[in-house]
């Protein structure tokens, strides 16, 4: 799902500019909080203090703290973001190719974007609306998923029988799977280890989803 094209800067008045400023300022401070204090311990007060705005222009721009959470996952750069957007750049490409570039994106997480994943995967436990936000964004980067192999199953690539809707889940799994075990790594570890688990698991499950049943798909 395509975000609609932001109006370029240079058409916005004096009053849209401001607003947008202190939608950033609002954003930037609970991207700081919510990864490093989680979202339970963060309230809008902080937020206000550190954006440098009032509480009550964070309710003008956002009804609730989750809808705060929600401005930040469809604003903010993410991995889920990044694999949206590498899957829509490459509607057309071989699965091999798309799914590395996936994986590229996964290995080489940006610190902030791991510990707001980490914080999302951990409190969506026992918060029921944190929850809801966070199965919003799978459903999103599943979906997207889904359509593309869909696309590529009618390409010949991968197997006529595939259910494209489970190989999505199963292929996000095993992300989230090394995730949670493994999110508290170093970087030079993370990017090691990541990097080794990823290129394993995608030939396994290439050799699930291709039409040869080789898991050839893309190979020179």
């Amino acid at each position: 799902m395509k975000k609609t094209e932001d109006p370029a800067p240079e058409s916005l008045s004096i009053k849209e500019k401001q607003s947008r400023e202190t939608r950033k300022k609002i954003l930037d401070a609970a991207m700081e909080l919510f990864s490093s204090k989680g979202f339970a311990a963060t309230s809008t007060r902080k937020v206000s203090r550190l954006a440098g705005v009032s509480e009550g222009l964070i309710f003008h721009h956002f009804k609730t703290k989750a809808d705060l959470l929600m401005g930040l996952v469809d604003q903010k750069p993410s991995l889920a973001g990044a694999i949206v957007r590498i899957i829509e750049e490459r509607q057309n490409a071989p699965v091999r190719e798309c799914l590395e570039a996936v994986g590229n994106s996964f290995v080489h997480i940006r610190e902030p974007d791991s510990r707001m994943f980490n914080m999302l995967l951990s409190e969506s436990r026992t918060n029921d609306r944190l929850y809801e936000v966070f199965r919003e964004v799978m459903i999103r980067t599943i979906a997207q998923m889904g359509l593309y192999l869909e696309g590529r199953k009618e390409a010949g690539e991968l197997r006529d029988d595939l259910n494209t809707q489970t190989a999505a889940e199963s292929f996000f799994s095993l992300l989230i799977f090394f995730f949670l075990q493994n999110h508290h790594l170093d970087r030079a570890a993370w990017v090691r280890e990541s990097e080794a688990y990823f290129k394993a698991q995608l030939e396994l499950w290439l050799r699930g989803v291709s039409s040869d049943g080789r898991g050839s798909i893309g190979q020179k």
